[in-house]
């Protein structure tokens, strides 16, 4: 029976004893994490790669107008952490892990003295966070993975906001208008809008999804992974009622928008922590070319 070919996937084999079919199963093929998929090893967090899907603003100065498209983002490395936790691999592009490498955290250690505080913390986050009132139109305003300690500073100024006191999606609309004054043929007289100009401020900023927690209990570190996979980030319509005016309110004030100093927080300094907002700081958060 050598001469008999039973085809592709099978092997016939003749022995002193006889015959015998041997079925070749294909190799089977090791595929990675799903995408945000979080592990610990040791103290050191590993997170996936992931893509997110999200409305990107554009924004310009100084009129602060703003567009948005539909776009789809790569995160591809940790942008928050704290200041010299993470360890980069050299094989980013092509790795599935972000950073191709992980996120060293600490647990708690209470401080003897107050030259000795305390330290880590028992209770981290790993989230996406992105601020969309960025009037550079791109630094910051990409969705950005973190991992961040409950109760610090980076923590208190990355919650997103504004809250419901502060007019959450609500809109502030202006229209500069220049007119003219008509008179009729009856002796009455009107204006005549010669030039109108758009001016709104979208009250919402600050988004903060969390992927997972990660709790030391019994000494050891407990990871509960609470979204996975591609992310979709909500996108945001406002209205609202259109004021004229003859002359623009200056953007940013004190008054517009009412959060502007939880705005400054987000972007100004998280205390022990490294923020890469930019596009330039490395492999962290990217455009999919459509």
């Amino acid at each position: 029976m050598g001469n008999i070919q039973p085809g592709i996937g099978y092997n016939l084999t003749d022995t002193a004893d006889g015959s015998s079919l041997e079925i070749l199963f294909p190799a089977q093929v090791e595929y990675g994490p799903e995408q945000f998929k979080v592990e610990m090893y040791g103290d050191n967090v590993w997170v996936a790669k992931g893509r997110i899907v999200a409305m990107q603003s554009v924004t310009t100065s100084p009129m602060y107008s703003s567009q948005q498209a539909l776009t789809e983002f790569n995160v591809q490395g940790f942008a928050i952490y704290p200041t010299g936790s993470r360890t980069e691999g050299s094989d980013i592009p092509n790795s599935i892990w972000a950073s191709d490498g992980y996120v060293t955290i600490q647990k708690y250690t209470p401080g003897e003295t107050e030259e000795d505080p305390a330290t880590g913390s028992d209770t981290w986050g790993v989230y996406i966070v992105r601020n969309q009132l960025s009037s550079s139109g791109g630094d910051g305003t990409f969705p950005l993975l973190a991992v961040i300690a409950d109760g610090s500073d980076a923590y208190t100024k990355s919650t997103a906001f504004p809250t419901e006191t502060e007019g959450h999606y609500n809109w502030d609309c202006y229209q500069q208008v220049t007119a003219v004054t008509v008179e009729g043929e009856g002796g009455g007289s009107g204006n005549l809008m010669v030039n109108m100009l758009n001016y709104a401020l979208a009250n919402y900023a600050a988004e903060r999804i969390k992927i997972a927690s990660i709790v030391y209990e019994n000494e050891n570190w407990k990871v509960t992974q609470l979204l996975i996979g591609t992310l979709t980030l909500p996108g945001y319509i406002g209205g609202g009622e259109v004021q004229w005016v003859e002359t623009l309110p200056t953007y940013p004030s004190t008054t517009l928008p009412g959060f502007k100093s939880t705005t400054d927080a987000w972007f100004g300094t998280w205390t022990g922590y490294t923020k890469l907002l930019t596009t330039g700081s490395g492999y962290t958060t990217n455009i999919v070319a459509s």
